[in-house]
């Protein structure tokens, strides 16, 4: 990746904090460096939380207040499956990736992306602190 291009990213994250920090009536300090995703055939991520306090997780997991993913394309076009699940409670939330969309959630919410069925999914994910 070009480093215009990684700026360009860095300073949507930094314009996304005020808004996040609004919307989850939370401080945020920070974020961590994005990270690109690429999942292929039968790729996905089991049910997890980007955040928990459980002894020896490291301070930058235990940091995490809210998680978000931008998607770089969308469901109906460039793969199948591949689903972001995001648990609120008892129901999941399902989200179908369009491109472009910012989708933002509260680090500790139990989520996954289901298998894809083919193509190929592309996002970046960071999380605020």
């Amino acid at each position: 990746m070009s480093p215009e291009k990684e700026l360009q990213i860095t300073g949507y994250l930094q314009e996304l904090k005020p808004l996040l920090e609004t919307y989850f009536q939370l401080p945020l300090s920070g974020f961590e460096n994005f990270q690109f995703l690429l999942y292929r055939d039968g790729d996905f991520y089991k049910r997890h939380a980007d955040k928990n306090d459980r002894a020896g997780t490291p301070d930058y997991i235990k940091a995490r207040r809210v998680s978000v993913v931008i998607f770089l394309d969308a469901e109906s076009e460039a793969y199948t499956g591949g689903t972001l699940v995001i648990w609120t409670g008892t129901e999941p939330f399902r989200v179908e990736g369009d491109t472009g969309m910012v989708v933002a959630f509260r680090s500790e919410l139990l989520h996954e992306v289901e298998p894809i069925r083919s193509g190929e999914r592309h996002s970046i994910v960071s999380w605020y602190f």
